[in-house]
């Protein structure tokens, strides 16, 4: 329960206007997503190298080939890195919808067999959970496999699917 308060209650302030539109194909539930790492390309366009140069403690993630999943665009003003944290905003241009992700390194004493949520799976890059916070808005958590740790956080208007999707795609940011 105190992962779940903890989740919920990192990052909620951030906005401002979308700047990237993508489209992707998707994959059912017990799919996996093409091999992320074979696609990643050169997305060092889309996160500032400004940003992602001052990284250095984890593996900063984005997308495979730069594309957010179900059409969620890049909120670019959103892109900061402060006292260890990475803070990305997608956004969703229909319904103005909000996925907020934060990467940190993986604090030591999280381990897979403590990161448990309503929602348990696996994706290309490591253990994750989706979780329903009280207020109705979903969190979900990604613990890679070398050591970076992603939440996100939404604002009410995000179905689960898109949120598992997200986790599932992201992907290590070249650098």
């Amino acid at each position: 329960m105190r992962r779940k308060i903890i989740v919920s209650s990192i990052v909620f302030g951030i906005i401002a206007a979308a700047a990237v539109t993508a489209t992707v194909v998707l994959t059912k539930d017990n799919e996996t997503p093409p091999d992320a790492a074979a696609t990643l390309g050169d997305n060092t366009n889309v996160l500032p190298q400004s940003v992602i140069s001052r990284v250095s403690t984890f593996t900063p993630y984005y997308f495979a080939n730069s594309v957010p999943p179900h059409n969620l665009q890049l909120d670019s003003d959103s892109i900061t890195y402060s006292n260890g944290t990475l803070i990305i905003a997608l956004v969703s241009p229909t319904n103005g919808s909000r996925v907020v992700i934060t990467q940190q390194k993986l604090p030591e004493q999280l381990l897979e067999s403590t990161i448990q949520g309503d929602e348990n799976f696996t994706t290309p890059f490591g253990f994750a959970t989706l979780s329903n916070v009280n207020d109705g808005r979903l969190t979900g958590s990604l613990a890679t496999t070398d050591g970076t740790f992603i939440l996100l956080n939404t604002n009410g208007a995000v179905e689960s699917e898109k949120i598992k999707d997200v986790l599932r795609f992201l992907a290590p940011h070249s650098q």
